[in-house]
């Protein structure tokens, strides 16, 4: 089982930050590196989206659905999604594919 890294996630989120919007090649590169970074422990990720502010959720959203793929479409984790996101009605976390 490989643990979460808050740290080196909490990096990455800075980088996509400030990454130029058409560089798809470094935003596909972060995204891989966040995926492997969060690990497997379903309630360490979750643990660690709660603790997120709305600008570092999005730049999160946008790997959400790959983190469902990789805990096996968990209903637990959608439902935790829905929680955390529940607190910004007009965003859109695409959370339907999920």
């Amino acid at each position: 089982m490989q643990e979460i890294n808050e740290q080196k996630l909490r990096k990455l989120i800075k980088e996509r930050d400030i990454l130029h919007p058409l560089d798809d090649f470094g935003a596909e590169k972060i995204h891989k590196e966040m995926l492997y970074y969060c690990g497997d422990n379903e309630d360490d990720i979750v643990s660690f989206l709660s603790t997120l502010n709305l600008s570092d959720l999005e730049w999160m959203g946008e790997i959400f659905e790959d983190i469902s793929i990789k805990l096996n479409k968990s209903k637990t984790f959608k439902k935790a999604l829905e929680e955390i996101t529940s607190k910004y009605p007009g965003i859109n976390f695409c959370l339907e594919y999920c």
